[in-house]
């Protein structure tokens, strides 16, 4: 599945953060998306997400298609537990077992599951954020700077996890990591706000 973005452009309060951007996600692969801050990223994010809708241009690809998403907050129920948070993107005959499965997959066990997220620590509610996202059926996957706070052997361990989830599908990777975009490969994506969306690709 195959996305791609044409001229899209993006104002807030009259200033332009997308301006007339065309880039191409590659169905099936990660395109790994950097810049620096304000140079529009995740704005993409939410326009493809359709959290946002564009001032002009157009997006091919995604109509009637599954998404999911890792946003750079947790956006977790706070009051459920992670198995509950997971469970609300999912159809109500899933097995549980298999969801405390990944859990642990992560580092996450059964005890940790069945806390109230708000009991949980910042990497443990990143963590749950990540799995259901992972988890939920979609096909196309959008992570805006996933692996935020988490500790090296916890990131490596759950960057793992991710890149055999996402197998086959199409991904959006928001990182300010070069190592991170190494590890998914796939299409390097960067944009330069000096340039107005001027963009550098690297295979």
């Amino acid at each position: 599945m195959t996305i791609k973005v044409n001229q899209l452009s993006k104002s807030f309060d009259g200033k332009k953060v997308l301006n007339d951007l065309t880039v191409t996600l590659e169905g099936g692969r990660v395109t790994s998306l950097m810049g620096a801050s304000g140079s529009g990223k995740t704005t993409l994010a939410n326009i493809l997400l359709g959290l946002l809708q564009p001032d002009g241009g157009s997006i091919e690809g995604l109509t009637e298609k599954k998404l999911s998403a890792v946003f750079q907050e947790d956006r977790l129920c706070e009051q459920l537990n992670a198995l509950e948070n997971i469970c609300l993107v999912l159809k109500k005959e899933t097995d549980c077992r298999k969801i405390m499965n990944q859990l642990e997959a992560v580092g996450l066990d059964e005890d940790l599951g069945r806390k109230p997220v708000y009991q949980l620590s910042g990497g443990q509610k990143r963590r749950v954020a990540i799995l259901r996202a992972m988890i939920a059926e979609s096909d196309f996957i959008c992570l805006d700077e996933p692996f935020k706070g988490l500790d090296k052997e916890t990131k490596e361990r759950t960057m793992a996890y991710v890149k055999k989830a996402i197998k086959g599908k199409t991904v959006l990777l928001i990182t300010h990591d070069v190592q991170e975009a190494d590890y998914f490969g796939g299409t390097c994506i960067e944009l330069l706000p000096e340039f107005l969306n001027g963009i550098q690709v690297f295979a």
